[in-house]
């Protein structure tokens, strides 16, 4: 009797589970039961809805799927896939902003595509109101980090992949943002007031605008961009470099960086736009861009400070083309400069750049009296112009072929 207790009790442990699931029928995981995304262990019906649920320092998982609408994000949150990028996406459905952050709230935003998004109207904070941050919307932010997800196929004025103004930091690593469109500046996106950014393995391509194709950033304390120290391989995707065009008005290094294959419309800059900033490039190429004026790089010291652009040797500007319907300028770069104020082009090397239509096929300038032009260790080769280049100052200005 006691060997058949002791297998009865073997046998009962062994269908305890098979007995509860005759009785009750087990609950699948939330995203597995037809849930847009997940906090804790309870699914929510829409992605906001979860967003809403979650305690403020909180993780929001986003189940596979397109999930279609504008979310709002009024805490400090994670929100992050289930499944990855290819499996999952948030659609701003052609209106507003996909992503928008309010004051005070922080976001990180880890393996999900964000697309078609069309901006929200900003008044009264840009030098021309417009649709903003078609993408992600952050104003008077904290902390917003992108992290291996996607921004692609969103459209707006200023900043159609990213807008963050007035905010304490951002954080790209690992992102894409690719393929966006801006009316009028910062094609993959535009931060303005943002006291860090930081750029790390990120791919900023194929973006248009006006101005600024790939990312304006302006009034930072700190700005970085690393293209060569992406850590370990996430969603088994490669380290990458950046790739994309920039407006900086803050002093910036960026290093292991490839700006390539941009178009500035008609304006400057297709690369990179320097505005009264000191830029240094380390192991970066800037190469096959597209603008009026400085297809390659762009330097504007007319306002209130100098501005300088320094290349090690490992650095590169070549095989950019000015172009446009009426006249070209500085196919490699394009210098402006007002009275009093110093330029200075250091340790470059310049070659097979273009000015279709115009003058200074590598390098371009052009200021008022008083202007100080600083040229030191540049190598110019190959490159052309349709126009004059030759080194000669004229009527204030002066272009290099060579």
């Amino acid at each position: 009797m006691t060997t058949l207790s002791s297998r009865t009790r073997s046998c009962t442990l062994v269908l305890l589970p098979l007995a509860l699931g005759c009785g009750k029928d087990e609950t699948p995981p939330p995203c597995e039961d037809g849930a847009a995304a997940v906090v804790g262990d309870q699914g929510a019906d829409t992605v906001q809805e979860a967003i809403d649920s979650a305690s403020a320092g909180g993780t929001v998982t986003v189940c596979a799927g397109t999930w279609t609408g504008n979310l709002t994000v009024e805490k400090d949150l994670v929100l992050e896939s289930a499944e990855g990028i290819e499996d999952t996406l948030l659609d701003g459905g052609g209106t507003g902003s996909v992503i928008a952050v309010s004051s005070g709230a922080s976001l990180t935003l880890r393996g999900l595509t964000v697309s078609g998004g069309a901006g929200t109207m900003v008044i009264g904070r840009l030098e021309m109101d417009g649709l903003a941050g078609g993408g992600l919307l952050a104003m008077d932010a904290g902390d917003i980090v992108v992290e291996d997800s996607v921004l692609t196929g969103n459209t707006a004025d200023w900043g159609a992949g990213i807008l963050v103004l007035d905010s304490a930091s951002v954080t790209l690593d690992g992102a894409e943002i690719v393929k966006n469109a801006a009316a009028l500046a910062g094609g993959g996106g535009y931060l303005s007031g943002v006291a860090d950014v930081a750029v790390t393995g990120a791919a900023i391509e194929d973006n248009t605008a006006l101005s600024a194709p790939g990312v304006a950033v302006a009034g930072s304390t700190s700005c970085a961009v690393d293209g060569t120290t992406n850590p370990a391989q996430r969603h088994h995707r490669e380290p990458r470099r950046v790739r994309g065009g920039a407006h900086l008005s803050d002093d910036c290094t960026l290093t292991g960086t490839v700006i390539q294959d941009n178009t500035a419309d008609e304006l400057i800059g297709g690369g990179i736009v320097l505005k009264g900033a000191t830029v240094t490039l380390v192991g970066t190429e800037i190469r096959d861009n597209v603008a009026a004026y400085g297809a390659g790089v762009a330097i504007d010291a007319r306002g209130e400070t100098d501005a300088s652009l320094t290349g090690d040797e490992a650095s590169v500007i070549e095989h950019n083309t000015a172009a446009s319907l009426t006249y070209s300028a500085g196919g490699g770069v394009a210098a402006f400069a007002s009275g009093g104020h110093t330029l200075r082009l250091t340790g470059l090397a310049i070659s097979r750049n273009a000015s279709a239509m115009g003058s200074g096929g590598g390098v371009y300038g052009e200021g008022t009296e008083g202007a100080v032009f600083v040229l030191d260790g540049l190598t110019l080769s190959q490159n052309t112009a349709g126009g004059d280049g030759g080194g000669a100052p004229s009527c204030g200005r002066w272009w290099a072929r060579a």
